[in-house]
C-alpha cells in the first residue's frame, strides 16, 4: 500500500521518466497524460459546381479559395483534371483512368455584418417666421355616388357625312362659225384647138393642119415631167435633118405611145415653140406644168401633122 501511494506521488513530478513509470508498476503508466495529438492539416479548397448553363454549354463553378464564381467548358482543365462530360446536375472529370462526378450544389450565402448607425451631435436649426398670410384650403366635398343604372354611356362616334361630288358644268359647245360662202370666179373658156398658143402667141401661117385631140391625165402628165430620167428610157431620139428630133426608139405602151407619138415621128413645136436642143426641151418641160391645153407639130410619114392635147384633173 506504502509502495503505490509512492508511486503515485513520483509520478506527478514532471521529472519523472517512463523508465521511473515503468518500473512503478501499471498503476504509474496509467497516471501518465496521453500524448499530444499532432495537429490537423487544413482542408483543401477545391471548386464547387453551383449552376450549369446548358445553352452554351458551360459550368458555373465557385472557386472556394478565390472566392469568386468561374465558367468552364467541356475539354478545360478543373483541379487536376479534365472536364468530360457536362450534364443539367452534375459533371464529370477525368483523371488519367479514373472518372469523378462533381454534382451540383448550392451556391455559397454571404452574411453581411449589419452597421451600426452612427450617431451625430445634436444640432439646432432656426428658420425665420413665414410672414405669408396663411390660406385654409376649403375642405373637399365627397363625390355623390351614382348608381350604375343611372350611368349614361357617351354618344357614339358618328362620322360626318362625306361631301356628295358634284361634278363640273361640261362646257357648253360653240360650233365654229360656217364659213362665208364665196362664188368662185368664172373662168374664161379655153380657145379651141387650132386657134393658137395659150401664152398668146399666133401660130405661124405655115403650121400643119390639127390632127385628133388627145385628153391627158393631169397626174400622168406631170408623173412623167417629174421623173425625166424615166421617160428618157422609153424613147431613143436623134435630131433631124432641118430641125426637130426624130424618134427611132419608142416604148410601146409607153406615156409618149399613150399620148399618140409613133416610132419614125419628127416632133418639130411644142405649142408654137421649136424643139431644137435641150434647152429647147427643158422650156417646154416648164410650159408644160403651167397650161391646161397645148398642141405638138409633128411630120409623119412625110406628112405635117398638129396633134391637140387637153389636160384634165
Amino acid at each position: 500500500m506504502k509502495r503505490t501511494l509512492l508511486a503515485m506521488v513520483l509520478a506527478s513530478f514532471p521529472f519523472a521518466s517512463p523508465v521511473f513509470a515503468q518500473e512503478a508498476g501499471p498503476a504509474a503508466a496509467a497516471l501518465q497524460p496521453p500524448p499530444a495529438s499532432a495537429p490537423e492539416a487544413p482542408a483543401q479548397k477545391g471548386h464547387r459546381l453551383v449552376g450549369v448553363i446548358l445553352s452554351s454549354a458551360q459550368a458555373l463553378l465557385w472557386d472556394e479559395e478565390a472566392a469568386e464564381y468561374v465558367l468552364r467548358r467541356v475539354g478545360d482543365t478543373l483541379m487536376g483534371g479534365t472536364i468530360v462530360v457536362l450534364e443539367d446536375d452534375h459533371l464529370v472529370l477525368e483523371r488519367g483512368e479514373n472518372l469523378e462526378e462533381l454534382p451540383i450544389t448550392t451556391p455559397p450565402q454571404k452574411k453581411v455584418a449589419q452597421r451600426r448607425p452612427r450617431r451625430l451631435p445634436p444640432v439646432v436649426v432656426t428658420a425665420a417666421p413665414d410672414e405669408s398670410p396663411i390660406v385654409e384650403a376649403a375642405p373637399s366635398l365627397p363625390r355623390a355616388f351614382v348608381p350604375p343604372s343611372a350611368f349614361v354611356p357617351p354618344p357614339a362616334f358618328v362620322p360626318p357625312p362625306a361631301p356628295a361630288y358634284v361634278p363640273p358644268p361640261a362646257p357648253a359647245f360653240v360650233p365654229p362659225p360656217a364659213p362665208a360662202y364665196v362664188p368662185p370666179a368664172a373662168s374664161a373658156p379655153l380657145p379651141e384647138i387650132g386657134e393658137g398658143p395659150s401664152d398668146g402667141t399666133t401660130r405661124p401661117a405655115d403650121a400643119p393642119p390639127l390632127g385628133p385631140t388627145t385628153v391627158l391625165p393631169h397626174a400622168d402628165l406631170f408623173r412623167a415631167l417629174a421623173d425625166p430620167m424615166s421617160m428618157a428610157g422609153q424613147v431613143n431620139l436623134v435630131p433631124a435633118t432641118g430641125g426637130g428630133f426624130r424618134l427611132i426608139g419608142l416604148l410601146r405602151n409607153s406615156f409618149l405611145h399613150r399620148a399618140g407619138l409613133r416610132l419614125g415621128d419628127v416632133v418639130l413645136r411644142i405649142d408654137g415653140r421649136p424643139l431644137n436642143g435641150p434647152e429647147d426641151a427643158l422650156r417646154a418641160a416648164a410650159w408644160l406644168r403651167l397650161t391646161d391645153h397645148f398642141t405638138v407639130d409633128i411630120v409623119r410619114a412625110g406628112r405635117p401633122l398638129t396633134l391637140g392635147f387637153v389636160v384634165q384633173s
